[in-house]
């Protein structure tokens, strides 16, 4: 319903003239039409007022709003549109001070915006600052804790000044990368060391197990001699994970005892002049002996992947060597003592798969190969060696740089899938180092070759 106060105020601000509504022109906008009279000028023009008062309060209501809210930020992009889209608005009012609201609630959240990045990049600039400091920290377990907390609150700190934003964030990404690059060398070096001094531990159980034999007993007094030595050098290894090592030191242990009840019985028999067996072998258990067993299978199966490989034909050599890796899988376990086993082993088949694979990619380039002369031959499995080479290695990178970027972005590394593929790059990274020994040996074979003049 309209009232007379409605329609003085409206007609401060417009008009109805030829049944139509006319806002007035104001500031830089000019008169316009907001609407058609329905039925009378006065309830047309009180109707544009009250949408106007609509208007006014959610102008005010977006006030308090950005003025009780901590995240002050997100409401510019409303206060421009609201800016921007009031003088298109079909009211009738005095919209000046509402543009002059809305001007200045966005200089202030402006203002605020820009202390607040201020503020943002001095803490990310004390992040960094404090992750460039942590660059040579070799404890890599607290490192990566440190760093888990700065990357989070990295991402709760707000945006900074666009003009360093882009300066801090190669900072931040530099230092990332170089964290996860020393990691993931670390870890393998790591890898490598474990088994290193894990090899080192078993030689020494080996060497001492070697004081019990006849022979040994022959010469007493070197045993103490050297089962001090052993000492030492167990000592000397150094550190593997606790739970491999503890089991390696109760061997150690329990075999040590048996050389020391060993010496003791010697010595008493040469005083007593008694000359006897001083030694009773420990019995092996059910379990060693299994051991024992799958040890002898293993070692069958090694000699049969050597006699492929020495042979040289690898004519359908690739399904073979799957069936024995299949059959060495179900083997059980072995002796720790014999462990180098499995490492050879898996050597000599991935020459002989890649010897395989080879002849397969030469016989695909050129099905009557076997025509070409030596040295012809020679040269076309080096080229063909030198693709397979460049493919890998194009597969070990792009593999490498998704597990870097997910190591930055902080994925679980220990899921399965992300441990998948960092065993399936430590499985190319091997069989690489396979291809390029068969392109040494293939170069060497082609430069004696021309020094030997062969066509």
């Amino acid at each position: 319903m309209e009232t007379p106060t409605l329609v003085a105020q409206a007609r401060q601000f417009g008009e109805a003239r030829n049944g139509k509504v006319y806002r007035k022109a104001f500031a830089q906008f000019p008169e316009r039409e907001i609407g058609v009279v329905k039925d009378t000028d006065e309830a047309a023009l009180s109707y544009f007022v009250r949408r106007f008062e609509l208007l006014a309060q959610k102008v005010a209501e977006l006030e308090a709003d950005m003025g009780s809210a901590e995240n002050k930020g997100s409401y510019l992009n409303k206060i421009l549109h609201l800016r921007d889209t009031l003088p298109e608005a079909n009211a009738l009012g005095d919209f000046v001070p509402l543009l002059d609201k809305l001007q200045a609630l966005e200089e202030s959240l402006r203002s605020s915006i820009t202390e607040n990045r201020k503020r943002n990049l001095e803490h990310k600039l004390a992040m960094v600052e404090e992750m460039e400091g942590l660059v040579d920290e070799t404890d890599f377990k607290s490192l990566s804790t440190r760093l888990r907390e700065i990357r989070l609150n990295w991402i709760k700190t707000g945006p900074v000044p666009n003009e360093d934003a882009e300066t801090l964030n190669e900072r931040y990404d530099k230092i990332n990368a170089h964290f996860y690059e020393q990691r993931r060398q670390y870890i393998e070096m790591r890898a490598v060391q474990i088994e290193e001094r894990t090899a080192q531990y078993n030689a020494i159980l080996a060497k001492q197990l070697e004081l019990k034999t006849p022979e040994a007993q022959l010469h007493p007094g070197q045993i103490m001699k050297t089962l001090n030595v052993l000492s030492q050098e167990w000592k000397d290894v150094g550190n593997i994970p606790k739970e491999q090592y503890e089991e390696l030191k109760a061997k150690f242990k329990a075999d040590k005892k048996e050389v020391l009840r060993l010496v003791k019985r010697l010595a008493k028999n040469k005083r007593t002049g008694k000359p006897g067996d001083p030694l009773k072998p420990r019995q092996l258990t059910p379990e060693e002996i299994e051991q024992l067993k799958n040890f002898k299978i293993k070692q069958t199966l090694l000699e049969e992947a050597k006699g492929i490989l020495e042979k040289g034909d690898f004519r359908g050599a690739y399904p073979k060597v799957k069936e024995m890796q299949a059959a060495w899988h179900n083997v059980g376990p072995t002796p720790k003592t014999k462990a180098f086993i499995n490492k050879e082993f898996l050597y000599i088949c991935d020459r002989i798969s890649e010897f395989s694979f080879l002849n397969k990619m030469l016989y695909q380039a050129n099905p009557y190969y076997f025509r070409l002369s030596p040295r012809d031959l020679v040269n076309a499995k080096i080229n063909i060696m030198r693709d397979i080479i460049r493919k890998e290695e194009n597969d070990i990178e792009v593999f490498t740089a998704q597990i870097k970027e997910k190591e930055a972005s902080g994925a679980d590394m220990y899921s399965q899938d992300n441990k998948a593929l960092v065993g399936r790059v430590n499985s190319q990274t091997r069989r690489l180092a396979v291809k390029k020994e068969i392109l040494n040996e293939l170069r060497t074979e082609l430069n004696e070759q021309l020094s030997a003049g062969t066509y």
